[in-house]
């Protein structure tokens, strides 16, 4: 009870998943409410809808036995979405269900996509432009929880996958645009969620990945890359946000290399940053 901390119902379930780099074990996706509902994601694909007043639960996907998934770093952990009426989670399915739509009332699939069909020799940043090869056995989800937002009058659903940001219509999933952002690390994970401001979409991620600026065109399909820079702002697992042209957020993998960073957003130019020790602005 949130007036009086009292416990009002407790859900749980058997797992034996262990992080394989030593992490806890743990959930790693934030549960999703509705008025009415608690939906949660858990590290082995496990997909929940429970009463929010009684936690009963309503309906259950084992993700990981209904769809070909393979093995992620950390275990399942984007946190889904709510947009109207639709569930939408990163699976990260092969060979083309890295996204999947589900009713939230029935938990029934309403659609799939993103996967073979997206980035089947897609151009990459490899030197020459080499372009990408689907193997059937890549990762194609992320850690990047996806977001919706409303550019020229349209929606977007925008998905920044293990390859690259896909953009799809929410209602159908069809393909808008899509943009390769990756490291070129194996051992590497998008985790910073796409950030919207205006027809503007901020990427960044850490793995020598950097950040990038793209500037959605009216159409909707198409878009202008305004600048990409590799050692720009990496931020690795928290979302950087925007606030009067610039762009505010923590770069850096781990803790002892950490800055906090301010960028002007038109440019990706870097206008300071501090290591967090006093005077160092």
């Amino acid at each position: 009870h949130a007036e009086t901390g009292e416990s009002l119902w407790t859900y749980d379930y058997e797992t034996d998943f262990s992080d394989p780099y030593g992490y806890n074990g743990g959930s790693r996706c934030a549960p999703v409410l509705s008025e009415t509902r608690c939906f949660t994601f858990g590290p082995q694909g496990k997909l929940l809808c429970l009463d929010l007043a009684t936690g009963r639960k309503i309906w259950e996907h084992d993700t990981a036995t209904k769809w070909n998934i393979p093995d992620h770093f950390f275990g399942a952990g984007c946190t889904p979405i709510l947009e109207g009426k639709l569930l939408i989670v990163l699976v990260g399915g092969q060979p083309n269900a890295g996204v999947v739509a589900f009713d939230a009332e029935t938990g029934a699939v309403v659609w799939e996509a993103v996967g073979q069909a997206t980035w089947d020799h897609a151009v990459t940043d490899e030197p020459g432009g080499k372009p990408y090869r689907w193997t059937g056995r890549e990762m194609s989800v992320s850690y990047s929880s996806p977001v919706c937002a409303t550019i020229h009058g349209q929606r977007h659903l925008l998905c920044l996958m293990r390859q690259g940001l896909v953009s799809l219509d929410p209602m159908n999933g069809e393909l808008r645009f899509k943009y390769w952002f990756r490291s070129r690390l194996h051992e590497s994970v998008n985790a910073a969620r796409p950030v919207v401001q205006a027809d503007l979409i901020f990427l960044t991620a850490a793995y020598d990945t950097g950040a990038a600026l793209l500037k959605v065109q009216p159409d909707g399909a198409n878009y202008d890359v305004v600048w990409r820079d590799k050692r720009g702002l990496s931020a690795h697992w928290s979302t950087p946000i925007i606030w009067k042209d610039h762009v505010f957020g923590f770069s850096g993998r781990h803790e002892n290399e950490a800055q906090f960073q301010c960028v002007e957003l038109s440019s990706g130019n870097l206008k300071w940053e501090t290591n967090g020790y006093a005077g160092d602005l």
